[in-house]
C-alpha cells in the first residue's frame, strides 16, 4: 500500500476543514470496506494523497426519530440496520436488506452512508430507501443542502456529492402504522454474494382492499437503483389481483429492457425479475 496522509477529526466542522483545503487530493473513509480494498489493489486515483477518517464522528453514529421522521446517520453500521428495534416493527425490509449485506464482518463494519455513497448498482440498502422517497443530508463549510436519493446517485459508481461535501445522514417519514414491506435479491449463490437483481416494495390497502400506496423499486436492474412510478400505477387504486400483479411485473421488466438494452444476460433476468416482482407483492400483501 502507498503512503498516505491521516486525518481523524472527532467533528463534523474539523472534518469539513480538511476536506476543504485537500479537496483534490483527499478520500473519505467511514467503515472501510471498498476504500480499503481500492488501497490495497491501488485501484484509487494517482492523485489521492490523504485519507479523512470521519468514523470518530459520533453525531454520525444515531439513529433518531422525531415525530415520525427518521434521520439515519451516515455512520449507522448495517448491522445496527439490521438489529433496530424500530424497523424490525414497522419497516421490516430495512432489517431485510440490511441482512443481505456480505458477511456479519462486513456488516459490523460497513456503513450505510458508504454504501449510498460507493453507489454500486447491487447496493442492497439504495432500493428501500428508494421505495422509502429518502433524501440525503450533505455538509460543506458553506452549509447543507438535501438531495433526493435517487437524484444524488447519478449513474453506476457516480453521485453527485461534491468534492467539499460529507454525506451526514439519510432521512425519510416513517409511514402510518398498516404497511407491508418486503426485500428479495438474487446472486450468483446463497451467502455473500453481490445482487444480480433486487426489489423491494412497500404497500398499503384501505377498507375495501384496494391498494391505495404502492412503492417499488429495483437495484441492479436498471443503471442506478429507482422507483418505478409506471410499474406503481399498474397496481396502484386497484385490487391486487393475480391478473394485475403479473401485469406489474411485466411492466418492470419492460422498464428493464428498456432502459437496459437487451443483453446476453436479459433472457436470464427477464424472467426472474418477474418472478421477484410477483413474489415480493405477495409477501407485502401477507404482511399487511
Amino acid at each position: 500500500m502507498r503512503q498516505l496522509e491521516f486525518f481523524q477529526p472527532e467533528t463534523l466542522e474539523k472534518a469539513l476543514d480538511i476536506l476543504a483545503d485537500k479537496t483534490d487530493n483527499i478520500k473519505v473513509l467511514a467503515g472501510g470496506t471498498d476504500l480499503v480494498v481500492q488501497l490495497r489493489d491501488n485501484s484509487l486515483s494517482e492523485n489521492i494523497s490523504s485519507i479523512l477518517d470521519i468514523s470518530r464522528i459520533k453525531s454520525f453514529k444515531e439513529i433518531k426519530n422525531n415525530d415520525g421522521e427518521i434521520t439515519i446517520g451516515s455512520l449507522v453500521t448495517h448491522e445496527e440496520l439490521l438489529n433496530n428495534k424500530l424497523f424490525s416493527n414497522k419497516l421490516p425490509f430495512i432489517n431485510e436488506a440490511a441482512s443481505a449485506v456480505g458477511s456479519p464482518q462486513i456488516r459490523r463494519r460497513g456503513t450505510i452512508g458508504g454504501n449510498i455513497c460507493n453507489a454500486a448498482p447491487c447496493a442492497d440498502s439504495v432500493p428501500v430507501l428508494a421505495a422509502l422517497d429518502a433524501e440525503v443530508i450533505l455538509a460543506s463549510k458553506s452549509g447543507k443542502r438535501k438531495l433526493s436519493l435517487t437524484e444524488f446517485i447519478d449513474g453506476p459508481y457516480r453521485t453527485n456529492l461534491k468534492p467539499d461535501e460529507i454525506m451526514t445522514s439519510i432521512k425519510f417519514f416513517m409511514p402510518e402504522p398498516g404497511v407491508g414491506t418486503s426485500f428479495m435479491k438474487v446472486g450468483r449463490r446463497k451467502a455473500l454474494a453481490i445482487s444480480r437483481m433486487s426489489v423491494a416494495v412497500m404497500l398499503r390497502k384501505d377498507q375495501t382492499g384496494i391498494v391505495n400506496e404502492f412503492y417499488l423499486s429495483t437495484g441492479s436492474v436498471t443503471p442506478k437503483p429507482t422507483r418505478l412510478p409506471e410499474a406503481e400505477r399498474v397496481l396502484l387504486n386497484k385490487e391486487p389481483t393475480e391478473d394485475l400483479i403479473n401485469e406489474t411485473a411485466e411492466k418492470v421488466a419492460q422498464i428493464m429492457i428498456a432502459t437496459s438494452g437487451y443483453r446476453w444476460s436479459t433472457e436470464y433476468k427477464e424472467p426472474v425479475i418477474k418472478t421477484m416482482v410477483i413474489r415480493a407483492i405477495k409477501q407485502a400483501l401477507e404482511a399487511i
